[in-house]
């Protein structure tokens, strides 16, 4: 499977730069091997893997993607997620994503493996359906 970088994300509007080294997907692995790779449970290893390998990705598919519990990246620092992934990603994620909570929630999905832009729009899915779940 060949992953090309996005170079610029466009959603209402906004437009945001995400370097290469952010925006590249997970090489494909099996799944225990991913899961060893990026510390996290078989289950959301799987999910990711299986979401990597749609060429489309719906909400849906955004919805589906799951940590299966608790997983190391649960509990880590906003300093040692920033240090993990970078300040530019947490920059961007906090820029596009509004306030630090829901920064710190996209960090972790890139520390499970996520392509920053993907983990950006997984955090506005479940943002979207925990409102109309509110309804």
């Amino acid at each position: 499977i060949e992953h090309q970088p996005a170079k610029k994300h466009r959603q209402s509007a906004v437009s945001y730069d995400i370097p290469d080294n952010l925006n590249l997907a997970p090489f494909p692995l099996e799944y225990t091997a991913y899961a060893e790779k990026y510390h996290v449970k078989e289950t959301c290893a799987k999910l990711i893997c299986n979401f990597y390998l749609q060429e489309n990705k719906s909400f849906k598919a955004f919805s589906a993607l799951k940590t299966g519990g608790i997983d190391p990246w649960s509990r880590v620092s906003r300093e040692d997620l920033i240090s993990h992934c970078s300040q530019t990603a947490w920059d961007i994620a906090k820029d596009k994503l509004g306030n630090e909570k829901d920064a710190l929630a996209c960090l972790k999905w890139v520390c499970r493996g996520l392509r920053l832009e993907d983990a950006i729009r997984k955090i506005q899915v479940d943002k979207d359906v925990a409102y109309h779940a509110m309804r």
